[in-house]
């Protein structure tokens, strides 16, 4: 079981002192504007910023006064309702008491009844599964950057996150693994691929495990039975029907999410899990999705059960930026032939972030900031049946601050596709 429990330590009266000094509390950014977040003890329910009247821009960063999850309370946070590859910012300038749940995990693999119609949906910040194989359209890959790519007659591979995806076959490996311990940028898990038509339709991948950071310029305090759960959906190991899936034809775990806390003082215990979801069953498998992230900061140094949980997903550091500073080197596609991609993109097989409606070759431009002149972007263009092209930028021009490249043209099949953009130099 990778369940990870913290247990944190509490304040001595030395350190609250310690504590209050202004040269050593963080300040979370909040500008309360959104007022107090709390909800009725013993409640289930999504967090729907429109319901609530809050986030009018819409950039999922939150500004609370303070936040209360009373005990019984879960608090499910969705990707139908916050977006698929948006991750979530709560901002505190008080005091954050979690007693109850925050639910960010994903959606468990479809059936193939469904599967024809519905990824499994991801955590809030999360991508999802993948579509299983049924008579006419083969198994597609799960979502995210770390979205698993299916393979004919194979099951479908997990998704990756932290730790890559497990492996369909030997020579089907997992999605790929990225991100870092920072949790800079606020990604959140793969889903799993599909799996394939064999003697039963195939089955679809996991959604993987959301992304949220919680910040206070006070303290974060949890209390025991407590939970943040962004882990990555599993794929059950029996149809709707109660018949047994042929192997090959169960779809892959999404990968777990992430979770990032920041305050003065993190105290209490809670779970906080972000393992990756099964591939089947209710067991590790070899196609389970990969772990996700924890990154817990805090001015008081705390302690872990080591017993508990694989030590590589959690990582420790005093409170750091809770954002990229505007000097960090990025890269983006911008545009899509004539047509402008949303910004940020979010790379989401559920709602896309540019439409096109052009049967011939397009170009695509690039913008880069505080990358060097001259230097040439490689994209990697995968469509959801993962057909892939792989293409290489004129140099970038401009200046250091802000330059442009463009590649192509390059014909894009019907459907869904997604660019992977990267660029490597020497700073």
């Amino acid at each position: 079981m990778n369940t990870y429990r913290m247990l944190l330590s509490l304040l001595t009266a030395a350190l609250a002192m310690a504590l209050t000094s202004p040269t050593l509390a963080i300040d979370s950014g909040s500008d309360g504007s959104d007022g107090a977040l709390t909800f009725p003890a013993g409640a289930n329910v999504d967090f729907d910023p429109a319901a609530l009247g809050i986030d009018a821009d819409g950039d999922h960063i939150f500004h609370f006064t303070t936040i209360d999850i009373p005990a019984g309370t879960t608090v499910k946070l969705r990707a139908n309702i916050l977006g698929e590859g948006r991750p979530i910012t709560w901002l505190a300038s008080g005091d954050v008491s979690i007693a109850g749940t925050i639910d960010l995990s994903g959606g468990e693999g479809n059936q193939p009844d469904i599967a024809n119609l519905f990824r499994a949906e991801a955590g809030a910040g999360g991508y999802s599964g993948g579509l299983g194989e049924i008579t006419g359209r083969p198994a597609t890959s799960g979502g995210g950057p770390g979205g698993a790519v299916p393979v004919p007659t194979a099951r479908g591979a997990g998704g990756g996150h932290r730790t890559v995806g497990g492996s369909a076959a030997p020579t089907v490996p997992g999605g790929l693994a990225y991100g870092n311990q920072f949790l800079l940028p606020l990604t959140g898990g793969s889903g799993g691929a599909g799996g394939s038509l064999i003697t039963t339709p195939g089955a679809g991948g996991g959604g993987g495990g959301g992304a949220i950071l919680i910040a206070s310029s006070g303290s974060i305090t949890f209390t025991a039975g407590s939970a943040i759960d962004a882990k990555g959906g599993g794929v059950p190991s029996t149809q709707s029907s109660g018949s047994t899936y042929s192997t090959n034809s169960r779809g892959g775990g999404g990968a777990g999410g992430a979770v990032r806390l920041v305050a003065d003082s993190i105290t209490g215990e809670a779970e906080i899990n972000v393992r990756g979801g099964y591939g089947f069953g209710s067991s590790p498998q070899s196609n389970d999705g990969g772990r996700g992230w924890i990154r817990i900061e805090a001015l008081l140094p705390s302690f872990l059960d080591t017993g508990s949980f694989t030590l590589d997903s959690v990582t420790y550091g005093h409170p750091g930026p809770l954002v990229l500073p505007p000097s960090a080197p990025s890269v983006r596609v911008t545009q899509v032939g004539a047509n402008p991609v949303t910004q940020p993109s979010t790379g989401s097989f559920v709602v896309p972030d540019v439409t096109i409606d052009e049967a011939g070759p397009v170009t695509l431009t690039i913008e880069a900031n505080n990358i060097p002149l001259g230097t040439t972007v490689n994209l990697v263009v995968r469509a959801e049946d993962t057909t892939t092209v792989v293409l290489t930028s004129t140099p970038l021009t401009g200046t250091f601050e802000t330059s442009t490249a463009t590649a192509g043209p390059v014909t894009l099949q019907h459907g869904f596709s997604r660019f992977t953009v990267h660029a490597t130099f020497n700073p």
